[in-house]
């Protein structure tokens, strides 16, 4: 997945030096939805680790915030005509991959430690400013309780 973000990233430099996203637009749409998929995926194999729930949430909130992040990656270039935004969501899109990068590197070899909430927090935020991420969009999904319920009946607040 790293391999495709990488493309992605050469798609964004070449929309941004070019100063139009036209002749990269069909390449870059259909690598956003190879990561899309793969990150679906990876998210699901996550979901039925029944022996790691201490990794299930941070990493799952990661896989989603990316997910939200490509997915407005992909509304953004498909209107890029209608809306203006060319090359402007080349440049805003390379403001945040190098975040996109840390985070898909973490959720590929399925590493969780303290700053996996504050990487996905981070990349909110620089997602948020560059117009890739918008807070009203991330509602959690509806079967979150039944996903984690489990996990939070097994954690000791008496310490």
């Amino acid at each position: 997945m790293l391999e495709q973000i990488n493309k992605l990233e050469n798609y964004f430099e070449n929309m941004e030096k070019d100063g139009k996203v036209d002749p990269y637009l069909k390449d870059s749409l259909s690598t956003i939805d190879q990561i899309r998929k793969n990150l679906n995926k990876l998210d699901v194999v996550l979901l039925l680790k029944k022996d790691a729930p201490n990794q299930l949430f941070e990493l799952h909130h990661l896989i989603n915030v990316n997910l939200l992040i490509f997915d407005s990656m992909h509304k953004r270039l498909k209107m890029v005509k209608e809306s203006n935004d060319n090359p402007k969501i080349a440049i805003n899109s390379l403001n945040v991959l190098p975040f996109l990068k840390e985070g898909v590197h973490n959720i590929n070899k399925l590493r969780r430690d303290e700053l996996t909430l504050d990487l996905a927090m981070s990349l909110q935020m620089v997602a948020s400013r560059n117009n890739l991420f918008h807070f009203e969009s991330s509602k959690p999904k509806k079967n979150l309780g039944k996903i984690f319920g489990g996990i939070v009946e097994g954690i000791d607040l008496t310490v």
